[in-house]
């Protein structure tokens, strides 16, 4: 994956996260930006005392974001016979897939071939077949 197919995933993930959060209430647009949107988060926000504790890398949070886009658009793009096809185009034996029905196939088709750090393989094979859905 080159830096700027990264940067349009971090991208997305922020319009994401951005997104939920106004969904929820917790932000509002104010604009081009984002405010605050309820009184308590506001506050609470102002008394906390803030220090990174996350171990989490940034691109281990962006692995598991393309891990979990490839996943969905998987799932929402392909019906079961098509990802079986998906399966042997990637030299991957669908059979061998752990799981009852599509949703589970595809976590463990995309769980299989991440272990083997070939995801970026699948994710070609899903841009060529359904091109503008990742």
């Amino acid at each position: 994956m080159g830096q700027a197919e990264r940067d349009d995933l971090i991208d997305m993930a922020d319009a994401s996260f951005l997104h939920g959060l106004s969904e929820l209430g917790y932000l509002c647009r104010s604009g081009d930006d984002y405010v605050i949107g309820n009184t308590f988060l506001a506050r609470w926000l102002q008394s906390a005392s803030w220090e990174a504790r996350s171990d989490v890398s940034d691109k281990g949070t962006l692995h598991l974001y393309f891990r979990t886009t490839l996943q969905r658009a998987i799932v929402w793009h392909f019906d079961l016979e098509e990802l079986r096809t998906l399966c042997v185009d990637v030299g991957v034996d669908y059979d061998s897939l752990r799981g009852e029905g599509k949703a589970a196939r595809a976590r463990e088709l995309v769980a299989y071939l991440d272990r083997r750090r070939e995801l970026e393989r699948l994710a070609a094979e899903v841009r060529r077949q359904r091109p503008g859905v990742i």
